[in-house]
């Protein structure tokens, strides 16, 4: 949705001692500094869309959160405006 055509999406998954960790990354708009600390917060939208962005409804990746930590796991999001975002997920072996 936010990777646009001819844009990149990479998937990498490491064996990290006891731990799995999985890596989505992805060469889209990025997300505004102001919007990272609410990423995963339920109903979260960002006022910096642009105008003809698709909208969301501000739940997956709130829910995603939830999955991963109802396995003891963690997840992580950096971005950097105009290059990307790179999400992380940390899982226990």
């Amino acid at each position: 949705r936010y990777t646009p055509k001819g844009g990149t999406i990479t998937i990498d998954l490491k064996l990290m001692g006891n731990s799995l960790l999985l890596g989505f990354e992805d060469t889209g708009s990025g997300i505004h500094p102001d919007d990272l600390p609410h990423v995963f917060e339920r109903f979260y939208q960002s006022k910096h869309q642009k105008l003809g962005q698709i909208g969301s409804l501000g739940l997956g990746l709130s829910m995603v959160k939830e999955i991963v930590e109802l396995h003891d796991g963690a997840i992580e999001v950096s971005s950097e405006l105009g290059q990307g975002t790179r999400f992380e997920i940390r899982l226990p072996v």
